[in-house]
């Protein structure tokens, strides 16, 4: 037994406090007797308190036993201290961690949907305990008891209800809990990126800090050495179920093994890009590909959500899916332009921060998920455009739903087959690393250095095309950038940067005045320089004219942006009103 507080003295035996003053010698040994069994008699009782204590703990290693901790008025914290040390015993059993808050590996046995967020029954996720589920958590492995004393003065210890001063004071601890660190739950077996090893055993991995949840797969063994025609044959039984796809390029279809490869290994690298796949018309198959990448990497269709354009929507959505953990979300069927800096933060940031809805609790959690997008003619704007690859499918056809495929139902193909899928993007990872990862004739990608160097440079060393070939069409499709592009072109035009002398500076007023500047008379004015107005009113028009506030933002957010040679600078110190800009050339 486990006891929080130091055992109070029992108080001897109200008899014993009543008998009559000695007075002979036969009396005198009577009550010293009497002294000596009652004694031996509590000694006894300290040893089998001692022996019921030592069998508890032995017992904590059992799934089925509890160890008793005893609670009393004022000694809660002492019993949270080895209330923690019993769970943290059990943790990985229970499935119990810690991230920023603590959280319960759970599996659902039901479709749901809130937060934004649709997930299918058989998903795997995180939940964060809080104050009930908290006290069911402790009551799986610890039996809380308290002292009472009988009217004769006997001691006994009976049980209680988990105290909720125990749970507070433990869910209080943030930073201080001695639980396992989580890093993220995984579905399949995972290579390291460094070792090469390849982690298949479920449970929880102390060297990764990742939790493998275990699965009716069962997995198949990876060579330890293969080779690049093991690659190869890798690389063909992975494309074989989607050879039926009408990708534009190869490089559109290299996006999509990539984004296969990169769902299996996403815990253990660092920013990783979105995948994107895009059609011209509906029903081509763009779900179905990115449905396909979460089947692989999870056995179950990715958690999935609709694209809200509405910012604090938007961000409850990411908030939840990374709170829960997901490996993988899919955002299906996006119909408008795609714009989120919190989106892009995600991508690119190790950790994402955010306020809980309705709290003032701010969370910091990993952001190791690959993010998935499809809908029609896709287009991506702001930061958005320099962090998506894109995998154009386009069937030619008026009616693509009509088309017969040698494997109709693709869903199903994949949880058949999918441990030979996993197997064979995990040869590919592992050949590339058996071979030294020979360094590949490829751009830089910033901000995606590891991810480039682990998952692109395998797939063309095996021979695809480079996945990031279609960074050019997502870029040239950004109607943002190219409104940008064309403000700034027309800005030097009116205010040209000197080859000598002092630079053309001008306010967000000043660039309107130029705009709306006119020459003529009366039904033959006309704009002094139609193509700048025309620039502004594209990135700040309101109502028939340029807004200055707009303008001004613009100006502000595209500060020290380089697109085709030019870049927009504060002309004088920051703080200094009106704010005074320039436009020069960036070589």
């Amino acid at each position: 037994m486990k006891t929080a507080v130091a055992r109070k003295p029992t108080k001897p035996a109200k008899w014993l406090e009543e008998l009559p003053p000695i007075v002979d010698e036969s009396d005198k040994v009577f009550i010293e007797a009497t002294k000596v069994t009652a004694a031996i008699k509590a000694a006894a009782k300290e040893v089998q308190v001692v022996k019921e204590a030592q069998h508890s703990e032995e017992d904590a290693d059992d799934p089925g036993g509890r160890v008793e901790i005893v609670v009393a008025q004022g000694f809660h914290e002492q019993a949270t201290a080895e209330a923690e040390e019993v769970l943290v015993r059990h943790a990985r059993e229970l499935g119990v961690f810690q991230r920023d808050e603590i959280v319960k590996v759970i599996t659902l046995p039901e479709l749901t949907e809130s937060g934004g967020l649709k997930r299918q029954a058989g998903t795997v996720m995180l939940q964060a305990l809080t104050q009930h589920s908290m006290a069911r958590a402790f009551e799986q492995v610890v039996l809380f008891v308290k002292e009472v004393q009988d009217k004769r003065g006997n001691v006994s210890f009976v049980p209680v209800d988990v105290p909720p001063r125990v749970v507070n004071y433990y869910l209080s601890g943030r930073g201080e809990w001695a639980l396992p660190t989580l890093r993220g739950i995984i579905s399949a077996p995972i290579m390291h990126p460094i070792t090469g090893a390849i982690l298949t055993e479920p449970g929880y991995h102390d060297e990764t800090e990742l939790y493998l949840a275990a699965s009716n797969c069962r997995w198949l063994e990876v060579a330890d050495k293969p080779t690049l025609d093991d690659a190869r044959m890798a690389i063909k039984t992975l494309c074989a179920p989607f050879e039926e796809f009408p990708f534009v390029t190869e490089a559109d279809r290299a996006v999509h093994i990539a984004a296969i490869l990169t769902a299996i290994e996403r815990r253990l690298l660092g920013a990783c890009p979105i995948f994107a796949y895009t059609a011209p018309v509906q029903r081509t198959g763009k779900s179905k590909l990115a449905e396909a990448v979460g089947l692989i990497a999870t056995g179950t269709l990715p958690a999935a959500s609709s694209f809200s354009s509405e910012r604090e929507e938007f961000r409850k959505t990411i908030l939840a899916g990374l709170r829960e953990g997901h490996p993988v979300i899919h955002f299906d069927n996006i119909e408008h332009p795609v714009k989120s800096p919190d989106l892009a933060k995600a991508v690119t940031q190790s950790i994402y921060s955010d306020r809980v809805l309705g709290q003032s609790k701010i969370l910091h959690l990993p952001t190791t998920v690959t993010w998935l997008i499809n809908g029609n003619n896709l287009e991506f704007r702001g930061d958005l455009s320099v962090r998506t690859l894109l995998s154009r499918i386009d069937a030619n056809e008026e009616r693509p739903e009509e088309r017969i495929f040698k494997i109709p139902h693709l869903e199903a193909y994949i949880i058949e087959h999918r441990a030979e899928l996993v197997r064979a993007a995990l040869t590919i990872l592992r050949a590339f690393h058996a071979a030294g990862s020979p360094e590949q004739n490829v751009s830089l990608w910033g901000g995606f250095e590891m991810w480039s160097r682990v998952i692109r440079e395998a797939l063309v060393w095996c021979g695809l095309a480079d996945p990031c070939e279609t960074r050019k069409s997502v870029r040239a499709e950004d109607t943002e950038r190219e409104s940008g592009i064309e403000a700034l072109t027309q800005l030097q035009v009116v205010f040209p940067p000197p080859v000598t002398g002092k630079a053309r500076e001008f306010t967000a007023k000043e660039a309107i005045a130029k705009a709306d500047e006119v020459i003529g008379k009366n039904i033959l004015q006309i704009h002094k320089f139609p193509s700048l107005r025309d620039a502004l009113m594209a990135i700040a028009g309101e109502d028939g004219s340029i807004s200055v506030s707009k303008l001004a933002w613009w100006m502000r957010s595209w500060r020290g942006r380089v697109v085709n040679g030019m870049t927009l600078e504060r002309a004088n110190q920051e703080g200094t009103h009106p704010a005074k800009w320039i436009v020069r050339k960036v070589s």
